[in-house]
């Protein structure tokens, strides 16, 4: 959101120029909060990721922020609305790329983990048994 503001993508009316009342509801706010949950309810089915965020991404771009120029919160400056949505959607492939890394490299290891503990298990289960 800096980096838009700064090269003047978009405009916040608040008065005066304040961060927190401005911008930062839409850093942590229902967009973040949306691709998360967006994220864990379709993480494992790309295609179906990638079109909830495409539809809920169209409705923040075009209605909902028509509805914030309406009420004098937030305008486009050097973007239109087509261009915001692809800044937003591009977005989801970041995250999604992101996700499928770390699980990737966390659950390989915990996966080889969890094997060592399976081979351990029954090596000691065969020394029990031939002990007896």
């Amino acid at each position: 959101m800096q980096m838009g503001k700064k090269r003047k993508w978009w405009f916040f009316y608040n008065k005066p120029h304040s961060y927190l009342s401005g911008e930062f509801p839409f850093n942590i706010g229902p967009h973040l909060v949306g691709s998360l949950w967006i994220l864990k309810w379709t993480y494992g089915n790309f295609k179906r990721f990638i079109m909830l965020n495409a539809v809920i991404d169209a409705v923040f771009a075009f209605p909902v922020l028509r509805l914030l120029r309406k009420m004098r919160v937030a305008t486009l400056v050097k973007f239109n609305e087509f261009q915001f949505f692809i800044y937003i959607f591009s977005k989801a492939f970041l995250l999604y790329g992101f996700q499928y890394f770390v699980e990737k490299k966390f659950s390989s290891k915990d996966n080889k983990n969890y094997n060592q503990e399976r081979i351990q298990d029954a090596e000691q289960e065969r020394t029990v048994i031939s002990n007896h």
